[in-house]
């Protein structure tokens, strides 16, 4: 019975996770659902605890919260469930088939990446602001809050990117770091988007030469780990991006501004400083919030 709730749970709020990161939060959920503490889903996952606590749990647990209409927790979610789950089987109509209650329906309860674009909403000074920059070949620093929209704004921007760059839709590459855990694994990812051999420094500089691709980096803020990022990533990729005669023009999403993330050393330049033109997403107005909601 166990397993046939938590499927009926997972069908209801499965499609709320963009794709790529679905099977991330399954698991995450599924961990939970099975007592486990975030330590022991964290090494199942290879993230660190902090990061599964503070940055995917908070996530899912309002994803979930907001599914089904009620505050839910690690602690609270499966008894609760489990409880409207059960309750939907007592004394169903003689003859008629066992309901399960469908959680109440937002009409904008978007939740995650949006990748459709009629559920796309304003974002147009900041897109022209970002799209003057990439034709310049500037790299871009999107900031903003937890869940304010970067990501899907760097989808937004992938989509219309080739109409607006005159750009073939190859030449757009989206890494999450989400998903890329150690420095090998961010070139192996890059090269294979690109469709170039594994390689690293002035052998990938020749392989690009008169090529051009916009990289855009999602959750760059995973770079910071030094058991996993030794810092030479960020010095090729500024030597990559440095110069509309590099191959690279490159778009970063953090919520912490890049001087911040990746502060200058005692004795050197950080590879970031000065290399990317600041962009802030703020919330939206009360005017423009207004017309979203009409």
């Amino acid at each position: 019975m166990s397993n046939i709730i938590f499927e009926w749970m997972w069908s209801q709020v499965a499609d709320d996770f963009t794709p790529q990161k679905r099977s991330t939060y399954r698991a995450i959920l599924s961990g939970a659902w099975q007592g486990q503490t975030y330590t022991e889903i964290a090494k199942g996952l290879q993230y660190s605890e902090v990061y599964l606590r503070q940055d995917l749990a908070p996530h899912l647990w309002t994803t979930l919260s907001n599914r089904f209409e009620i505050a839910l927790s690690k602690k609270t979610f499966k008894s609760t469930l489990s409880q409207r789950y059960q309750a939907s089987q007592l004394s169903p109509p003689q003859g008629s088939p066992v309901a399960i209650p469908l959680p109440f329906s937002l009409p904008f309860g978007d939740c995650g990446c949006i990748i459709n674009d009629d559920r796309f909403y304003d974002r147009t000074a900041i897109l022209e602001e970002i799209f003057e920059s990439l034709r310049n070949a500037w790299n871009v620093s999107i900031v903003g809050e937890r869940q304010i929209g970067k990501s899907s704004l760097l989808s937004k921007i992938c989509r219309q990117g080739p109409a607006r760059l005159g750009l073939d839709s190859s030449q757009l590459i989206y890494l999450d770091m989400e998903l890329i855990h150690t420095e090998e694994t961010f070139f192996q990812q890059l090269c294979k988007a690109i469709g170039v051999d594994h390689c690293r420094g002035y052998n990938l500089m020749e392989a690009l030469a008169g090529k051009r691709y916009v990289i855009f980096i999602d959750e760059i803020e995973k770079m910071r780990n030094p058991q996993r990022f030794s810092g030479d990533e960020r010095d090729e990729l500024r030597g990559l991006s440095d110069g509309s005669h590099r191959p690279f023009t490159i778009v970063t999403a953090s919520r912490t501004p890049l001087d911040e993330l990746f502060p200058d050393e005692a004795y050197s330049t950080s590879p970031f400083f000065n290399l990317f033109q600041q962009i802030q997403l703020p919330a939206f107005s009360e005017t423009v919030a207004e017309q979203f909601l009409r």
